[in-house]
């Protein structure tokens, strides 16, 4: 019987090396030859990438989306006071080129310790006539309240030359109200 076992374990051993070192050791090689390279790896096609996160605890929400082109904006939404915010980075130095602000707390009726979702999704949202100086963002931000059973849509303008503005302040900016629906009948704690 232990001569079978002994059969089992050659098997894995090849002239006193383990097939687990060789696999290790050919792991390293590769590594140290892919890591050795100065250069990036580049592949002969584009591939999109478009992420948005969504994330809430302790009285904040929080949502990520695109804005324009390559800029992502952040949106925070304080579930306590109801104030809905953004902000682009400025993708030339540390700092934010957009920000905006408003209460949106009265949208959803007089609430009680109101429960909020919140998310974000791309919109071409037709720029009108006169279009200008500022545009449309590609993403509204989506807040739910639960206890209303509502779902509101918030736009927000941004310079038109926002990607090529050389300044260090902040661009102010505001959300409009682009849609609102009702998901469900009133619940209790909403008039």
């Amino acid at each position: 019987m232990a001569d079978s076992n002994l059969v089992g374990r050659k098997t894995l051993v090849l002239c006193g090396i383990s097939l687990t070192s060789v696999a290790l050791a050919a792991g390293v090689v590769i590594g140290v030859f892919v890591g050795s390279s100065s250069q990036q790896l580049e592949l002969p096609f584009e591939i999109p990438v478009n992420a948005a996160a969504a994330y809430g605890q302790d009285g904040y929400a929080f949502a990520s989306g695109p804005v324009e082109n390559d800029l992502e904006g952040v949106f925070f939404l304080d579930t306590l006071t109801g104030t809905l915010k953004a902000a682009i980075q400025n993708p030339r130095q540390p700092s934010f080129m957009y920000e905006c602000s408003t209460d949106i707390s009265g949208d959803f009726g007089q609430i009680k310790n109101g429960k909020y979702m919140i998310g974000t999704g791309r919109a071409n949202i037709v720029q009108g006539a006169g279009g200008g100086a500022s545009k449309y963002a590609s993403s509204v931000v989506y807040v739910i309240e639960l206890t209303s059973g509502r779902l509101n849509s918030y736009a927000f303008r941004i310079p038109a030359n926002l990607r090529s503005a050389k300044t260090t302040k902040a661009f102010q900016g505001k959300f409009v109200k682009a849609g609102s629906i009702e998901l469900r009948k009133n619940q209790a704690g909403a008039e």
